[in-house]
């Protein structure tokens, strides 16, 4: 028989006081169908071991896992610096799925996006930080509304151009940051 699934994506999973951020997850029609966590998501939380019947996770230390996310931002900035944006693509995945991205992550992504001209993912990106409130800083703010702007400027849908464009350039002159900045 034909079982019917949708794929979403879970934004945070908290098990025994651990987080586990941006699992995909599969949802079943079926009543029958049980209810599992995939071993892609369970290695988010640590190391495992099973004993008998018994999964055993031994999570990850918090400064362990502190170190190996400003590892991991720390090479997405030499990366971005030296125009690598696949690899800083690839990496911005890995610390998203154990961690969530800040305004500065988002930043980097529209920016990456955006130079490997793939102009609707920057607007997703840009989108998708916006909805997660993440970005706090004024300079992140502007320059992820300009790669939008400019992304639907590309996409040739110019009234949105217009409107992320204006935006940013409203946001500028009512923050002291940008004193004396010309942005265009």
């Amino acid at each position: 028989s034909v079982v019917r699934v949708q794929r979403v994506n879970l934004k945070d999973i908290e098990i025994g006081g651990m987080h586990i951020y941006n699992v995909e997850a599969t949802i079943s029609t079926s009543q029958y169908a049980p209810l599992l966590l995939g071993q892609s998501a369970i290695q988010k939380l640590g190391k495992i071991s099973i004993d008998g019947n018994k999964l055993i996770i031994n999570s990850m230390s918090p400064t362990n896992n502190s170190y190996h996310i400003q590892s991991l931002r720390n090479e997405i900035k030499k990366a971005e610096f030296e125009g690598k944006y696949s690899i800083v693509l690839e990496k911005l995945n890995r610390l998203q799925s154990i961690d969530n991205l800040t305004g500065n992550d988002y930043n980097w992504l529209c920016a990456c996006y955006y130079y490997m001209k793939q102009y609707k993912e920057c607007v997703l990106a840009a989108y998708e930080a916006d909805q997660n409130g993440v970005v706090t800083d004024a300079s992140e703010k502007v320059s992820i509304l300009m790669f939008e702007g400019d992304s639907f400027r590309a996409l040739e849908y110019f009234k949105e151009a217009e409107i992320c464009l204006k935006q940013a350039m409203d946001f500028a002159n009512s923050n002291d940051e940008f004193a004396g900045v010309n942005l265009r």
